[in-house]
């Protein structure tokens, strides 16, 4: 097999292999870049959880393509020197960070007071914010950590800004799913929040069903709305990718090993950078609303 690299020293052989290969496979693994093109300019847009990873790079393509964009996030500090770095050449100026904790229901009630004083109407909503927690946890509100995050406090807030969706003349809500939803077990009763009864998916799958469902009721409701007529909305699925959201909470050292030198260069490898993983997103965003499928 690396016979044509007999002039190399053995140990150099598989090295070569493996940096002639990455790019290929990451190119592979990464996919295409969305083609849609629907002029958002001055479009208002809310990202939740765009501090880091795929939020952060949907909100920064919206903002070089001239929309305004709200970056709902928990972490000022984190998310203003997300902001800081971006360039004026890409209206830096339209980025707005505003306060966010959707594992808490004051929070997202705050969000929303702050947000009908500087802004009409939004036009685009996109639930992005997730958590994959490894353990049984649970918020201020008592709810299971992952499930309020995850998909509760996105709706609370989605339905807190019904009103300013019906401003617009073009909303939109996007919902960032998961295929994860698919690893929904019978064996498993999801509403018994126990540790006995939790396994590492078991929260995140029941609340990436649950945005599917939410994003099918958002479709029915706005063909028996008059007054939504307009609303479209998508559970998109981005793919595998590497980003915070894979950084388990580690415990014991055996686990830290094994995430650090075997699913941690997997994830590199095999998963989609940030960037890429957030097309399907932005898809959702530019694309045509004759080309829109709302609902799915």
């Amino acid at each position: 097999m690396l016979d044509f690299l007999n002039f190399l020293p053995y140990n150099l052989k598989w090295f070569v292999l493996i940096s002639f290969c990455y790019p290929i496979i990451k190119l592979i693994c990464n996919g295409p870049k969305t083609n849609a093109n629907r002029n958002i300019k001055d479009k208002i847009v809310i990202v939740t959880g765009s501090s880091a990873g795929i939020g952060k790079e949907t909100a920064i393509d919206l903002l070089s393509k001239g929309a305004k964009v709200i970056f709902a996030c928990r972490d000022k500090i984190k998310t203003e020197n997300v902001i800081n770095k971006i360039t004026e050449e890409s209206n830096k100026k339209n980025a707005y960070y505003m306060n966010l904790n959707l594992a808490s229901f004051k929070s997202v009630g705050n969000f929303v007071e702050e947000f009908s004083k500087k802004f009409e109407k939004v036009d685009i909503i996109i639930n992005n914010a997730g958590v994959f927690n490894d353990k049984l946890m649970f918020t201020e509100d008592d709810i299971e950590n992952t499930i309020q995050t995850n998909h509760i406090s996105h709706v609370f807030l989605t339905g807190l800004l019904l009103k300013y969706l019906k401003k617009s003349d073009d909303p939109r809500v996007i919902n960032v799913g998961s295929d994860a939803h698919k690893f929904i077990s019978e064996s498993v009763d999801y509403f018994k929040f126990d540790n006995k009864n939790f396994t590492i998916f078991s929260m995140y799958s029941l609340s990436k069903s649950m945005n599917n469902y939410f994003t099918e009721s958002l479709a029915k409701f706005s063909k028996q709305s008059f007054s939504f007529r307009n609303l479209l909305s998508s559970c998109c699925h981005p793919g595998a990718v590497n980003t915070e959201i894979t950084r388990f909470n580690e415990r014991g050292i055996f686990h830290k090993l094994f995430l650090f030198f075997i699913m941690y260069p997997i994830f590199y490898l095999t998963f989609k950078d940030e960037k890429m993983g957030a097309q399907t997103t932005l898809h959702c965003c530019y694309i045509s609303n004759k080309e829109f499928s709302n609902g799915g």
